[in-house]
Order: C-alpha cells, then structure tokens, then sequence
C-alpha cells in the first residue's frame, strides 16, 4: 500500500500534535516539571522575574512543597457552574506564594474602605495599596506583581542588611537587644470588595496564595442593599434604574447558560434545570405607576420554594429545581446600569465557597439554596513550616470576620480595640502595629450625602412602608445568613481557621440580622 505525500503530511502533523498533547499531559501531571522549590523558574513569559530574585525570602517561610490546583465543587448537578480554567503553569511557577499575606475581601458598603484606609494603611509594619485593586479578577498577573514591586524589592534589602549584620556578629546567641536595630519585615495585602463573589480571583488565591488570610466584614443585609443602591445611585455616571430593577440574583449566582452545549449529560441538565434557565434568561426593566402595583411586584418576589435532592455518600445530586421564580431572576446581564442586586446579601453563600464547612447535610445545603457557585478549598491549604506540626497542613487561621458594628468606638471603646488587637494576631503583627480609634463619646452623626438634583427622588429610604416587601426578601436572606454563619461557620470545631473578635458580641450583632432594623 502506498501513501502519498499529502498523506504522509498530514500523518506526521497528526503525530507531533499528539506528542504535544502528550507532553502538555505530562507537564500539567508533574507540576511543570523538575524545578527547585526554592527558587522560582525563570521561564515565566510576565513581568520580570528571573532565578536570582529574593522574592521568596520575604516571610522567611519556605515555598509550599507543590503548588495544587484549584479543586472545586459545586452544590448542584444540574447547572454547570462557570468554568475558568487552570492557572497558568508558568505564572505558578514564577509568582512568589508569600508575595501577599492578606486581602480586605469583604462585602460592599460594609465599612473595607474604613478598615484599609483608618486601620491599615496608616501602619509602618503594614503595606496595602490605598486604592481597590482587582487585577486577579480578570488574570492580570504582571499587573497584580508590580503592584507589591516596590514593597517586595525593600523587603529583600532589609534581608540583605539582616544577612551582612549576621556576618559581623557571628556570636549572636545571646537573647538580648542587640539586633533590636535591625527592619522588620512588612506585612503585604490589598483591598477588593466582593471578591468571593469572582471565581477568577479565588481560583488564582487558591493556587497561587494558599498561605493567604482572608478578611471579611459583614453588615445587616437590610442596611448593606440600601446603602449600595444609594452610593450606585449618586456615584454612576447616568442614572441608575429604579430599586424594583435590582431584586433578584446576579454575577455567578445566575445559572450559567448552557443552551450551546452538546451531549446527552448536557441535554439532561437543560430538561432538569428548564425553570431556572427560563427565569434565568428573562431581564428585568419595571416601572410603576402606583404604589399598589409595586407592592404587588415586590410581594409577588416571596414565593415558597421547593426543591428535592438526593443524598449519597455526602453528594448531593439535585433531582428537581423548583425556584421562587421571580426571587430567582437573573439582573445585571444585559444591561450595564444593573450591575448589582439582592442576592448579593447571601453572605453566606458567598462565604460558603472557601471550603470551610462540611456542607453534606440536607439542612446546610437548604440555607445555602443549592447555589451552584464553585466550592473551593481553603480549610487545608497552605505551607506545613508555618505550624511545623507535620500534618502537612498550615493550620493557622484562614478567615477574619468583622460585623461592621463593631468599628463602633462610641457604643464601646473596648470592643473597638479589640477587634484591631485580634486583626494584629491574625495578620502576625505586633500589639501596637495599627493605630486604635480615638475615644468618642455621643451617637456618632450621621452622614449627609450630595446627590445630583435629578436623582434625588430615587434615593432609597428602605424604612419607608412601601419597602416593606423588599426588606422581607432581605430579611429572608438575612435570617439564613445569620443562622448559617453561626451554627456552621463558627462551629466550634471551626474556631481555629475561623476567627472573630469578641464572639459573644459578634453573634449578638449577626442575630439582629434576623430583625427588621426599621423597627427599631
């Protein structure tokens, strides 16, 4: 039999394409291959890294013996959660793991710009940028580096000056003061709200930051809605949709779309999850000539809703989505101005993807409404030297929360110290590395705001009886919250990756969630 030489090309194209296949295989498998896990390749194709930097010097700790990929779950099999993909081998490869020790993650209008720029920002022991940075967001990674450049390159010559003083003081085994003139080195973080609220961002903290500390701070969703919606309101550069345009999910909430799939799994999961990929799909734009007609609207959010799920072996397998439909509405989508919403008060969802409850209980996944959001794993990741106890896991504390109520210095100056004393343990600083709130006595004034006079009229007063329906689907939201974050979360055997300062005052402050604050 002969071949001819089109046949032969195309034979050989199709062999090196399967070599290729085949070593990309191999070198995924392997981590990259063979490397000093002391030193970082210098093959990445961003920023400007390269085998002698001393990057990796900066907390003193050694590199994690392997750099695992992001492992994700999802509460629901029958919507495909957003795929994002693997972190580049090269960029794991070249990125220090201790570039950063911390991100201010919390929750919008729930007092993080309070935190990086009264609390933070103003500490030598500290650095975070004075501004949000979001670069992980969308895979910026020569970006997010240079952002510490300046940091990391002072930190590594303070090393160097700690490494020549040793050498002209050989005998320093005595417990004295006399390296007490030596730089210590910073603590390095950033600023991004609603980060979990971005697969991209947790994937690449996962991988890439496994040692990372993760700040939230909380607020009463009731007070959280109102105060984002005004601040879009006055802050947008056009003016923004009425408040009834906002109720419903958003962002990584929504079901992701998969009318474009093909195969017989994915039909099945279009005929199971049909309700939600309808609903899913429809866009909210309402107005309303009467106020009858818009309580309707908001009451018509609240429906039951039911869903059945199977359990096996600690999987849950959704068998049959029956939604709140209109609670389930999908806003933000296509239209710009709408770029947040009520779900976006389902703390506990959002909280519930960095892996640190067990979520194999019909009643845990209730709370969370079998959100498809990914799951990752944050309750076992990070460098074993930083506890050196040999189980292989860092089990140092992963998560600070905050309920912003306890920023209040005027109610009560010593839960206001305490909750920067507790923030200097969790971030390895020193008592006394970040300043403390000055004493203030009285109610604390409230802040008046300037609005363009065309806006005025849309300023959200939620306390006003018309809004009566939409702080019951806050305070839904709210209640599982609430109970989530403090029967789960904060169970006892979760205490040690889980911190909060005063928690008998914490949970106090987060049962009130479970009451209308305009009844108060």
């Amino acid at each position: 039999m002969t071949i001819s030489k089109q046949g032969v090309a195309i034979i050989t194209i199709a062999f090196l394409t399967f070599a290729a296949v085949v070593s990309t295989t191999l070198n995924l498998i392997t981590g990259g291959g063979n490397r000093n896990d002391d030193v970082p390749s210098s093959s990445s194709n961003f920023g400007n890294s390269n085998s002698n930097s001393n990057t990796t010097q900066i907390r003193s700790r050694t590199w994690p013996k392997s750099k695992s990929k992001s492992t994700t779950r999802d509460l629901s099999s029958s919507i495909l959660p957003r795929e994002v993909g693997e972190v580049p081998i090269d960029v794991q490869e070249s990125i220090d793991p201790h570039l950063i020790d911390f991100v201010v993650g919390g929750f919008p209008k729930c007092g993080t710009t309070y935190l990086q720029n009264k609390i933070l920002y103003p500490s030598e022991r500290l650095f975070i940028p004075h501004h949000e940075t979001h670069f992980l967001q969308s895979d910026k990674y020569s970006e997010f580096v240079a952002e510490f450049d300046n940091v990391t390159k002072k930190s590594s010559s303070m090393i160097d000056d700690e490494a020549n003083y040793s050498d002209t003081n050989v005998d320093d085994d005595d417990d004295d003061d006399s390296n007490s003139g030596q730089k210590e080195i910073m603590v390095v973080g950033y600023k991004a709200p609603f980060e979990l609220g971005h697969e991209t961002s947790l994937r690449n903290l996962e991988t890439l930051f496994p040692d990372v500390g993760i700040i939230i701070t909380l607020r009463h969703p009731v007070l959280q809605f109102e105060s984002l919606y005004n601040y879009k309101l006055r802050k947008h550069p056009t003016l923004i949709p009425t408040v009834e345009n906002f109720i419903g999910v958003c962002g990584e909430l929504c079901p992701e779309d998969n009318d474009n799939d093909n195969g017989n799994d994915n039909d099945e999961r279009r005929e199971t999850s049909a309700i939600v990929s309808t609903v899913a799909t429809e866009r909210v734009k309402k107005t309303f000539d009467n106020e009858d007609d818009f309580r309707s609207f908001l009451s018509s959010t609240t429906k039951d809703a039911s869903r059945v799920s199977e359990f096996n072996a600690k999987k849950v397998v959704t068998k049959k989505v029956t939604t709140r439909a209109d609670h389930q509405r999908c806003v933000g989508v296509s239209n710009v101005d709408i770029n947040f919403c009520t779900g976006e008060s389902n703390y506990h969802m959002y909280l519930s993807r960095l892996g640190l409850t067990p979520m194999d209980t019909p009643e845990e996944l209730a709370l969370l409404d079998h959100h498809t959001m990914p799951i990752h794993d944050f309750s076992s990741k990070g460098d074993d030297s930083v506890d050196g106890d040999g189980d292989g896991d860092d089990d140092k504390a992963k998560l600070f929360l905050i309920e912003i109520g306890q920023f209040d210095n005027r109610k009560n100056q010593t839960m206001a110290d305490d909750v920067v004393t507790d923030l200097e343990v969790f971030l390895g600083l020193d008592v006394g590395d970040l300043p403390r709130a000055p004493h203030r006595n009285g109610e604390r004034p409230k802040t008046v705001y300037d609005y363009p006079e065309d806006r005025k009229g849309q300023i959200l007063d939620i306390c006003l009886e018309r809004y009566e329906p939409l702080r019951e689907i806050l305070l839904e939201t709210s209640r599982n919250a609430s109970k989530w974050i403090i029967d789960y979360l904060l169970r006892p055997s979760n205490r040690g990756r889980v911190v909060v300062s005063n928690i008998d005052m914490f949970v106090s402050m987060v049962e009130e969630w479970k009451i209308d604050p305009c009844l108060e």
